[in-house]
């Protein structure tokens, strides 16, 4: 149980989690850190767009640029959304 305090895997550690829970473990973790993987994709998703809309813009491929700049635009605006809020709640703040 130890490892899963320290680490906090994915995975299916539901029971570990209940058990740690009914030990008196905080559940307010575990709600913060469900957005991780969704967060992880759409940041990968965001920066791959950044890089092949500047590889566009070198080549002066317009059309796919302002496509990619778009995408760029939507999954900026996701990762803020979902992530941005959580950090000032990891760092005490509201």
């Amino acid at each position: 149980m130890n490892y899963y305090r320290k680490i906090r895997p994915f995975g299916f550690w539901g029971p570990v989690r209940k058990l740690l829970e009914q030990n008196g473990e905080s559940a307010e973790r575990y709600e913060r850190d469900r957005w991780d993987i969704p967060v992880a994709l759409i940041a990968t998703l965001f920066f791959i767009l950044l890089y092949v809309l500047m590889m566009d813009l070198v080549l002066h491929n317009w059309g796919r640029a302002v496509w990619l700049a778009g995408g760029a635009s939507v999954a900026g605006f996701l990762l803020y959304k979902m992530w941005w809020p959580l950090l000032s709640q990891e760092d005490g703040q509201s």
